[in-house]
């Protein structure tokens, strides 16, 4: 099927700028500016093209469902057990590669985003400006560095950044499909807590979940979206800290993946925890994915 990460690349950004630009010959197009795209992209910035605004919400905000128990209850995203977000890295049309240069130093970033995508309870927004935040500490590092030469930097993230938040929402919204059910929302902290106590259990393990991170982002609040909120921040936070949950499929950035892949339960053998032998299997898993696409 089509990747539905790549509807939230750089694809159609390209497509625009390819056939608005006044370019007649392929090296042209090879050498398209970055202040210029991003100025293009700046005019087109106002003119719809899937980007959030009010349009965008998680698949379950407008669903109820009598079979939960709650007719007139909002639903609100649960993480599916055990789910492993994934990525296939920085999603670039190649012809607009060579004048992009050098964007590797970004890889974590667009594994972030999109791990992102896929967190229940984060919003695009969110995402997004997490992505933007993400690259600017890079070019900040890059800078400092290279000096001059690393000012570069900063248009690739306009650039980045403006991609995603323009045609982002499809791919948005059927990640949040694929790793989320949707519950009623006072259920919701429920499966946030197991999932990340058991996340927490195979990536951390050394010890559980702290009862600080339990009372700041499960103890409830006063509305769904405030719940969802938090549930959100929580899980990005686990992702970006331990980053090894993130399965990588590929480094195209346009495979997508078949079926569901689950980080392995933590196991008990004589009395003795061994998270780190499932550690060491999700990562063989990620290694074996990526051979075989590279093949």
């Amino acid at each position: 099927r089509p990747s539905c990460l790549l509807r939230h690349s750089l694809l159609p950004v390209a497509l625009l700028s390819l056939l608005l630009l006044p370019l007649s010959s392929a090296q042209q197009r090879q050498n398209v500016d970055l202040g210029d795209l991003g100025s293009l992209l700046g005019g087109l910035a106002g003119g719809g093209g899937g980007g959030e605004g009010p349009g965008c919400p998680n698949h379950c905000s407008t669903r109820t469902t009598p079979e939960h128990g709650a007719p007139d209850e909002s639903l609100s995203p649960a993480p599916k057990r055990r789910i492993r977000p994934y990525s296939n890295g920085c999603s670039v049309p190649p012809f607009l590669r060579e004048s992009l240069g050098d964007y590797s130093h970004f890889t974590q970033c667009c594994d972030l985003h999109d791990a992102c995508y896929m967190t229940c309870g984060a919003t695009k927004s969110y995402c997004d400006g997490e992505f933007g935040n993400c690259m600017k500490r890079v070019c900040s590092k890059k800078i400092r560095r290279a000096g001059e030469r690393g000012k570069k930097c900063k248009e690739m993230v306009d650039t980045f950044v403006l991609g995603v938040s323009m045609f982002g929402c499809d791919g948005y919204t059927e990640l949040q499909q694929e790793g989320c059910d949707c519950v009623p929302w006072s259920e919701a902290a429920l499966r946030v807590g197991e999932y990340a106590r058991e996340f927490y259990d195979v990536y951390n393990a050394t010890h559980p979940l702290p009862e600080t991170i339990v009372e700041k982002y499960l103890s409830g609040g006063s509305s769904s979206a405030n719940v969802e909120g938090k549930h959100g921040e929580l899980l990005f936070r686990l992702y970006r800290k331990y980053p090894q949950s993130i399965e990588i499929i590929s480094r195209d950035g346009q495979s997508g993946r078949d079926g569901m892949t689950q980080f392995a339960k933590k196991s008990k053998r004589n009395g003795d925890l061994h998270a780190g032998h499932a550690l060491e299997d999700d990562q063989a898993h990620s290694r074996a994915r990526v051979e075989r696409e590279t093949q």
